[in-house]
């Protein structure tokens, strides 16, 4: 095995076992996704600074500032708003327990 492709193939079966254990929870309630949704603004609140300097060290001297505003401060708000409206996706979904295949959203452009 070339050794270059170890990280590649790691990675893989890390996503799989990842995948494998979405599919096998299913789908989850609307508590669940309102408090998984939460918890992952309040990581991005508490590590943003680690965040920003990390992004700065991987793209090679991008400004901290521009990582939080970009990254950092975008995803939040985009999470903020997916916390405020997901009781509208979830009343335009039938009763049936079962995920989407695909986004019922119309398509911008």
């Amino acid at each position: 095995m070339n050794s270059a492709l170890a990280p590649i193939e790691g990675l893989a079966a890390l996503l799989a076992a990842q995948k494998s254990a979405f599919n096998a929870e299913g789908a989850v309630d609307a508590a669940e996704r309102r408090r998984r949704i939460q918890q992952v603004i309040d990581l991005l609140v508490a590590w943003h600074k680690p965040l920003a300097q990390a992004m700065d060290e991987d793209f090679g001297g991008r400004t901290q500032g521009f990582s939080l505003m970009n990254d950092v401060l975008g995803s939040l708000a985009s999470l903020k708003h997916a916390a405020t409206t997901w009781k509208t996706g979830c009343s335009r979904r039938s009763a049936s327990r079962s995920r989407p295949t695909t986004s019922s959203a119309p398509r911008r452009g």
